[in-house]
């Protein structure tokens, strides 16, 4: 049944894709030796390959920290740590054409395979196509819909450390996998959907090698979040109240693997305070089924903190204060004990400029129902041009 859900979506959003692009006026023209393209749209003065002008943006973000960790009756351990170094590269020589490029280290955040650590990668690469608000194609290498935590990605977080309760989602690399998505916004925003077809997870040679289908519907009843990417904090800049749905699902690709299913339900709700601070509160429930791992079964985070109304300057450094505090819970299917944890995280962040520049010192504490425990301090320092 859950299939045929599916499919049903699909062929759904595919009449209202092939709709929407009949609006926006897109021909081809037979190629007469002078012009190989013509597009024309209402408004737009007519050109052709020939005519179009290159732009191209190129930044860089840097998340480094200072770890301490203590593991039940161990010593104490002491570690520097490029978390992430990306760079993003994005470029456009169309209104409605534009690239995407990111790379990252290697073991970003910890994660990730190869002898190098340190060496880039490839993050996004994405074609974008933009035939209207509500219609948006990307093909290649990106984050497929999932949930607001995967969507903020490190850097627009309002925590240092990422939420291990949803790390059971299939992904390549950060999250990425390679794939088609279409996404767009309808009633000016209120409505945000995106689905899209991956690779998911490889078969093995000689048997069956199925898609995996992944979506999202975000309802902004507040201020709306504009865009695919989105943020876990918007330093009170918006009154936000956006619930979010996410599922990823994938029939099982080998004899004895079984489908694959993930889904999540989210929410953020942030509002100014009226010192000119700013109180927000987060949460997210997820759902994992044959992950192939120990990450099947369900789990949780809340979270909630509290920006500072002035400027406090701490020596040659200045922004706002924001003290938060995050409960996770990932409760396994798989019956050994260290499977089912909890961890309270307590943090300070000094916010300079937004997610451009931010200092994080963050206390985790982490128990197994067998009462085992760690407990980490980590003071970390992210800038993005």
């Amino acid at each position: 049944m859950k299939r045929l859900l599916f499919t049903g979506m699909l062929l759904a959003l595919g009449m209202f894709v092939f709709t929407q692009a009949a609006h926006a006026q897109i021909k081809f023209s037979e190629f007469d030796g002078a012009r190989l393209v013509t597009y024309t749209q209402d408004d737009a003065s007519e050109s052709t390959f020939k005519d179009w002008v290159g732009e191209m943006n190129v930044g860089a973000g840097l998340r480094t920290s200072m770890n301490s960790a203590k593991t039940g009756g161990a010593s104490r351990t002491y570690d520097f740590n490029l978390d992430n170094v990306r760079l993003y590269v994005s470029s456009s020589g169309h209104d409605v054409i534009t690239l995407e490029f990111n790379m990252d280290i290697n073991n970003a955040q910890g994660f990730g395979v190869g002898t190098e650590a340190g060496e880039a990668r490839v993050l996004d690469a994405i074609a974008k196509f933009k035939l209207s608000d509500a219609v948006n194609v990307w093909i290649g290498r990106m984050l497929p819909p999932s949930d607001r935590s995967n969507l903020s990605g490190p850097y627009y977080l309002n925590a240092w450390t990422f939420p291990w309760v949803q790390f059971g989602y299939h992904n390549i690399f950060q999250g990425r996998d390679d794939g088609i998505l279409v996404h767009g916004k309808l009633k000016e925003g209120r409505f945000e959907y995106a689905v899209g077809a991956f690779d998911g997870k490889s078969a093995a040679p000689g048997s069956n090698d199925n898609m995996m289908v992944a979506g999202r519907l975000n309802v902004n009843l507040l201020d709306v979040e504009e865009g695919y990417y989105n943020s876990s904090t918007y330093f009170g800049s918006m009154d936000i109240l956006t619930i979010g749905f996410a599922f990823q699902s994938q029939n099982g690709t080998d004899v004895g693997t079984g489908d694959y299913d993930g889904y999540s339900f989210d929410v953020l709700y942030e509002r100014p305070t009226d010192d000119g601070g700013a109180i927000t509160v987060e949460g997210a429930w997820y759902d994992f089924e044959g992950t192939q791992s120990t990450n099947d079964g369900n789990s949780y985070f809340v979270m909630v903190s509290r920006m500072s109304g002035s400027d406090v300057a701490i020596g040659p450094a200045s922004g706002r204060v924001v003290p938060y505090y995050r409960h996770q819970n990932f409760d396994r299917d798989a019956g050994a004990a260290t499977d089912k944890i909890r961890s309270n995280d307590w943090g300070l962040h000094l916010v300079m400029n937004g997610h451009n520049s931010r200092f994080t010192l963050e206390y985790s504490k982490s128990e197994t129902v067998s009462g085992g425990s760690t407990e980490d301090v980590r003071f970390g320092y992210q800038l993005q041009f």
